[in-house]
């Protein structure tokens, strides 16, 4: 009998932590992709060749990434909405480097070479990027 409780007892334990609700973390949705393909996408228009894929290929890299101010300007940037994109905060280099090139495109250079510069001013000096934003800045220049 004691036996019988005992299976009992755990039988309920098994039950109650099978069913009870689980709590699941977001997914790590890696940025790097986006900034990758947004990098391409940056280099693609200062040479003047097609950027059609690669902006198709950042508005699917984008949209799984978690809502941010940043991967709302990765969006805006492959659906072409320059303005839209233009307007979102940028909190690191490379989004203010995204925004000053954007405001390129826009022919707002003042404020582009501004936040292309603040991009440069806020990497390190062996910055990946370095070389792109310094093209988009002789651009704005």
């Amino acid at each position: 009998m004691a036996i019988m409780a005992g299976l009992g007892i755990l039988l309920a334990g098994v039950v109650v932590i099978a069913t009870r609700p689980r709590v699941r973390e977001p997914a790590d949705v890696p940025v790097f992709e986006p900034v990758r393909i947004a990098a391409e996408l940056i280099r693609l228009r200062i040479d003047g060749s097609d950027s059609g894929a690669r902006r198709r290929a950042l508005k699917t890299a984008a949209g799984k990434l978690p809502d941010s101010p940043f991967a709302r300007a990765l969006a805006e940037f492959a659906d072409g909405n320059l303005e839209a994109a233009a307007r979102e905060p940028a909190a690191t280099p490379f989004a203010d480097g995204l925004r000053g090139w954007i405001l390129v495109e826009l022919g707002r250079r003042p404020e582009a070479a501004e936040a292309l510069r603040a991009a440069l001013d806020k990497s390190p000096i062996d910055w990946e990027f370095r070389p792109l934003f310094e093209a988009a800045l002789a651009k704005a220049t």
